[in-house]
């Protein structure tokens, strides 16, 4: 398998899980972990050294096609008597960042990224999550009806969606479903939260990639993978985007728990296996 199709294989794979809420953080480490062990020298060689640069390009390219599927939610935002609704995008983004910025001091994170047993007790967090949605009120209100406590409640379960694993569109519709947003409100609320958190992230990986190319300037990443990879996460993005708005729409969001089980039991077999 070539490194351009890997690289492809990823991109559909980003696009489809970032929203979709099973993990796409989950998905990739534990792909990239096979892709690492199985290969060739060079493919290897990506995989270990170029991958922080491909992962920051893929966000930007889910992140994008949000912006894009949302423009005119978006826009609507800052015109005057939905400005409350900024607000709750402020206060809802605290606690990721807060978080964040503390796991990012301490490289818990890289730690945590290579280990697959401890991504799939993470799918176990989003099955969890995702089954609570099930005793959620069927009546909501909506969301420039919320309050900062609402905001800040979904804001903690991004904030948990930081953890290898544990979905970040998962655990914030999930959050927002038992806070009593309407259905399609916690899925448009958890994208908006998606942009100020995925862009925030990725400038810090963006702030250690420039810090590594200072100290190897020679190092220029595959750039035909990396956007094959980035064009098919914006294009799967989309569809993913569309086909959660459905889901939820149908009252079937807490069906993915069974597939986070599967993906735990999978990843427990990989660390097992792939060594």
């Amino acid at each position: 398998m070539s490194l351009i199709l890997k690289a492809i294989i990823l991109g559909i794979i980003q696009g489809l899980t970032e929203f979709l809420p099973v993990s796409s953080s989950g998905h990739l480490l534990v792909v990239q972990y096979v892709f690492r062990h199985v290969g060739s020298p060079g493919d290897k060689q990506f995989f270990l050294n170029d991958m922080m640069f491909f992962d920051v390009a893929m966000h930007f390219a889910s992140i994008l096609a949000v912006l894009v599927f949302f423009r005119k939610r978006i826009v609507d935002i800052f015109r005057a008597g939905n400005r409350a609704v900024l607000g709750l995008i402020v206060v809802g983004s605290i606690p990721a960042g807060f978080v964040g910025l503390i796991l990012a001091k301490l490289h818990i994170m890289s730690t945590l990224e290579g280990m697959p047993v401890v991504i799939g007790i993470c799918f176990l967090i989003t099955a969890a999550l995702l089954k609570l949605t099930d005793y959620s009120s069927e009546a909501g209100f909506e969301l420039k009806k919320a309050n900062w406590r609402k905001a800040l409640l979904v804001g903690a379960g991004q904030a948990l969606g930081i953890l290898p694993g544990v979905s970040r569109s998962g655990s914030t519709i999930s959050t927002g479903l038992i806070a009593g947003f309407k259905r399609e409100d916690a899925v448009v609320f958890s994208f908006f939260l998606a942009i100020p958190a995925v862009l925030g992230a990725s400038c810090l990986e963006l702030l250690d990639l420039l810090q590594v190319i200072r100290e190897a300037p020679d190092k220029v990443p595959n750039m035909a993978a990396v956007l094959a990879g980035c064009a098919a996460a914006f294009a799967v993005s989309l569809i993913a985007i569309k086909l959660l708005l459905v889901i939820v729409r149908m009252k079937k969001f807490s069906l993915f728990a069974y597939y986070c089980v599967l993906a735990a039991a999978a990843s427990f077999a990989v660390a097992i296996i792939v060594r």
